[in-house]
């Protein structure tokens, strides 16, 4: 496991990181500038990133790009994948990747999760350059990936001014334990129920059904990462009514069982 902060003279990192790890008594990372592109898929947080006077509250499969010239610290309490690119300016990647949001909620977060595993493995394992065919091929996925999913998190930004969908967000993934219909959530805001899917899907990208499914997903994954916690607790703490209907839609969702997962993640962090 490598620690987070960019390694001087080196083009191109990835890895793993935990602060509990690295920095088992610090609370928080000294303020600096960033150098490089930072990307951070986070995987599991109670931390906080502060960057560029924004504070953000980190929550699993969320992520976060710190781009040269920006200013960043961190409250730690986290695991992220992270990628650190030294890209020149010439690239054609360069202005894309500064024209990207600061942070994403992403809801397919499997697909990101399967390019930084191939691209640890390339580069940490193989031994690959950056230059290579096969890590410049994931690379552009990634970027292609973020480029899809940049519109509804700027839409999300610009919705801040009107509080109703970030609002519902909030209560959304404060009470996934709950049962969460359409009817319900538009009358927490004061919305319609047909009004209140089409702002919401202007705005995150998703409809409120697929982002409540795709929430408790990522509440189970963080529940799983406990090897003590039981899978009917797990299931119903995130809003799933039974451990089989749990059980079939999370394999429905990310091609694997619960217990799979967790040994994928026991073999990741233990």
């Amino acid at each position: 496991m490598r620690i987070i902060s960019p390694r001087e003279n080196v083009r191109f990192d990835c890895g793993l990181f935990d602060s509990d790890v690295e920095y088992a008594n610090v609370k928080r990372s000294p303020s600096r500038t960033v150098k490089y592109f930072e990307i951070e898929l986070i995987i599991d947080c109670t931390g906080t990133a502060h960057l560029d006077g924004v504070t953000q509250k980190l929550r699993p499969q969320m992520l976060q790009l710190s781009k040269p010239g920006q200013t960043r610290s961190s409250t730690f309490g986290f695991k992220c994948y992270y990628i650190h690119y030294h890209l020149e300016k010439t690239s054609k990647f360069y202005p894309l990747l500064m024209s990207f949001p600061n942070f994403y909620f992403i809801l397919n977060a499997n697909r990101y999760l399967k390019i930084w595993e191939d691209l640890i493995y390339f580069v940490n394992v193989k031994n690959y350059d950056v230059d290579s065919d096969i890590v410049a091929a994931k690379l552009t996925e990634l970027f292609f990936y973020m480029s899809e999913d940049a519109t509804p998190n700027r839409n999300y930004a610009a919705a801040s001014h009107n509080t109703a969908i970030p609002d519902s967000v909030k209560y959304i993934d404060g009470h996934l334990d709950e049962k969460l219909d359409l009817k319900f959530l538009a009358e927490q805001v004061s919305y319609s129920p047909n009004h209140y899917q089409r702002v919401f899907k202007a705005v995150m990208g998703s409809t409120p059904c697929e982002y409540i499914l795709q929430a408790r997903i990522n509440a189970a994954k963080q529940l799983l990462n406990d090897p003590t916690a039981n899978l009917i607790d797990i299931a119903l703490q995130c809003g799933f009514s039974s451990q089989s209907y749990f059980n079939y839609v999370f394999k429905k969702e990310t091609e694997l069982t619960p217990l799979e997962y967790r040994k994928i993640c026991k073999k990741h962090f233990f």
